[in-house]
């Protein structure tokens, strides 16, 4: 790397890995996890992955996953990934991820704070303004790039997933089998335009070509009541259409859904609430957790339920909301949207202790 990071990263204490830390936090609680380097590569639908290691840390096991990108148009992507230790499945706990871009070697090198010698223009620059605080935003993904010594030419995706121990306490690993593969990527389908009760609709899916044929059910009218969705200070939409249909032939709960092509309405703010003046339509985007569920605060998402497995010869149906609304409308406009998991997609590794 180059001096300029090598500096940049000299500060960082050494690489510790706790079940809750994330890139850079060293010093958080709990014991440092034992780590195995492995470095191992797979492949996943064409693109080039690493097993760069695994950490035994007193509440469970932590993985790190490292993908490159060897093109400007390769795309981010998670990973999900079941594993095993002595045989015992690990219940996930959480994960997150960082990216790295070459391009930002150029940025940090460029910077008027890494000139050797200040040109005129930069004479204004103060010695506390060229701390590397400028891009301390890159720390965690510099850090990993380092402890794994991996190329900075080239760029990467970062992906840390943690797992639970199976039964009580910290096991002596003797064997480590991981089952990978992608998430599901989502792909927009076609517009289905405003939708009438027992009307008919022919679809494609996007990647299997195959025909499936959409009946709406059932189309209504429905209200949140206020009660469930109050907040103080704030005058939330309630109202929403709710469509009831069939797939034939039928698909995995989470593998399509018909979703609202509008945005719906934004929370407003109440004003005499706060004592002061406020737009009627004022956006407030901590609400937008408060009605996600329906969508429309910060996009067009819908719910997907199943009504459960139906009896033979019966058919099942789904449901999907749309966006919420301050008043009832006439018309919703909808489209398709499908979640799809290449089955080739996925890489089996074993660790066995040496």
């Amino acid at each position: 790397m180059t001096t300029v990071i090598d500096d940049m990263l000299s500060d960082l204490p050494s690489w510790q890995v706790r079940f809750n830390g994330d890139f850079l936090d060293f010093q958080g609680r709990g014991n440092p996890g034992q780590e195995m380097t492995l470095l191992r590569e797979f492949n996943l639908a064409g693109e080039r992955w690493l097993l760069a290691a695994v950490y035994s840390c007193g509440p469970g096991l932590v993985v790190d996953f490292c993908k490159m990108l060897e093109s400007e148009d390769a795309q981010d992507s998670e990973i999900r990934a079941e594993i095993t230790v002595n045989g015992r499945q690990l219940a996930p706990s959480h994960g997150f991820g960082e990216a790295w871009n070459p391009s930002r070697l150029a940025e940090i090198t460029d910077s008027p704070c890494n000139a050797v010698e200040a040109e005129v223009e930069y004479d204004l620059i103060t010695d506390e303004e060229c701390q590397d605080d400028e891009f301390a935003y890159l720390k965690p993904a510099l850090a990993v790039l380092s402890h794994y010594d991996l190329d900075p030419e080239i760029g990467w995706q970062f992906w840390r997933q943690a797992y639970h121990w199976a039964g009580s306490g910290k096991p002596k690993i003797r064997k480590v089998c991981l089952d990978i593969s992608l998430e599901p990527m989502q792909i927009a389908g076609s517009e289905l335009g405003e939708l009438t009760e027992g009307a008919q609709i022919s679809i494609r899916h996007p990647v299997t070509d195959v025909e499936h044929i959409l009946r709406i059910e059932k189309i209504q009218d429905q209200v949140i009541p206020e009660q469930a969705v109050a907040m103080p200070g704030l005058d939330l939409p309630r109202y929403y259409k709710q469509v009831v249909y069939s797939i034939s032939p039928d698909l995995p709960d989470d593998a399509c859904s018909i979703v609202d092509c509008s945005y719906g309405d934004n929370p407003r703010i109440i004003a005499n609430t706060l004592n002061e003046s406020n737009d009627d339509n004022v956006f407030l985007p901590e609400a937008a957790a408060s009605i996600g569920i329906i969508g429309g605060a910060d996009g067009p998402t819908s719910i997907f339920v199943a009504n459960g497995s139906a009896d033979e010869g019966e058919i099942r149906t789904h449901s999907a909301c749309s966006s919420l609304r301050f008043q009832l409308v006439e018309i919703v406009y909808w489209k398709m949207m499908f979640r799809y998991r290449d089955p080739a997609a996925r890489a089996e590794i074993e660790i066995a202790e040496a």
